[in-house]
């Protein structure tokens, strides 16, 4: 149990899950936009896939298991949206949107099910796709802008329509709307937590309470670029690298791309699933939802 709880805590640390969150905001405002990305896009992924395979291993040792992960997801997803509603800089608003995501995708491994890791896989590949996304629309502003606080992103919809477009779509996925990669990834996850048994209704619920506080947030940054500021009028965009532009292009279709055609992702997520050591619980709904994402 020792080893359990001290390994849950390196991966807590890793990941930015509650009680070892408190770096990241910190970090990623400090950071260069870049860096800041690589720490919430392809660091937390690939903490997430150690934690998968190292975990597992504990499962038919350890009573303690999903109670532990459990409180742990529900305890990140909860502080990390409360603290993101009153944040004023870009940076951290993304930190906590990082914490509280990593959250959510704790609870595919707290009901320890096959289902529920198929689940992780598939909200990571929309995770990475939607974060980096966000993160190129919010390089280019603050290169061009130098300001990093929401406040400056005032009119964005007025003066530079496209990116204004493509920072909304992900933001709007980051919260978890229809028809996009971030809704398809919460209803797949969300489904596998139902599927997992009753005792694991109360973190359904949780995970609801907080999307629609994240849906609050998410619209605070959406509202601030469609709201003309007389401050921010006058401001002017400089050029941005064509590769930025490029990765914020990809990222917004396929954002969109897979929230109406899903069913290739949620395959390959099921086969990434398939061999981890985790009872196979599968969805009864799955062949419907299948049909639906085409």
């Amino acid at each position: 149990m020792a080893g359990f709880l001290f390994t849950v805590g390196g991966f807590s640390y890793k990941i930015a899950a509650v009680p070892f969150q408190v770096w990241a905001p910190d970090v990623y405002q400090g950071a260069p936009y870049s860096v800041a990305a690589f720490l919430s896009v392809v660091s937390k992924a690939a903490g997430f896939a150690v934690l998968i395979r190292v975990l597992s291993l504990f499962h038919n040792v350890i009573p303690a298991w999903e109670l532990t992960l459990s409180i742990i997801a529900v305890l990140t997803m909860t502080i990390g949206n409360i603290a993101a509603i009153g944040q004023s800089n870009i940076k951290r608003f993304m930190a906590y949107s990082s914490i509280a995501q990593a959250g959510y995708i704790l609870l595919g491994l707290a009901i320890a099910t096959k289902a529920g890791i198929a689940g992780i896989i598939f909200y990571l590949i929309a995770y990475l796709l939607t974060n980096f996304g966000t993160w190129a629309a919010i390089g280019i502003h603050i290169n061009n802008t130098g300001e990093d606080s929401i406040e400056s992103f005032s009119g964005l919809a007025y003066r530079k329509p496209l990116l204004a477009g493509g920072l909304t779509i992900c933001l709007l996925s980051l919260a978890g709307i229809p028809l996009t990669a971030g809704f398809i990834s919460k209803f797949y996850l969300f489904q596998a937590v139902i599927m997992s048994g009753f005792n694991n209704i109360w973190l359904l619920f949780a995970a609801l309470i907080n999307t629609i506080i994240a849906v609050y947030y998410y619209l605070r940054v959406i509202r601030a670029m469609f709201t003309i500021n007389n401050q921010q009028e006058g401001v002017l965009l400089m050029t941005q690298s064509s590769s930025i532009k490029a990765v914020l292009a990809f990222t917004g279709f396929m954002v969109i791309f897979i929230g109406i055609i899903a069913s290739p992702f949620i395959s390959l997520a099921e086969l990434g699933a398939r061999n981890i050591n985790l009872p196979d619980i599968t969805t009864p709904y799955s062949k419907e939802f299948k049909f639906i994402s085409k």
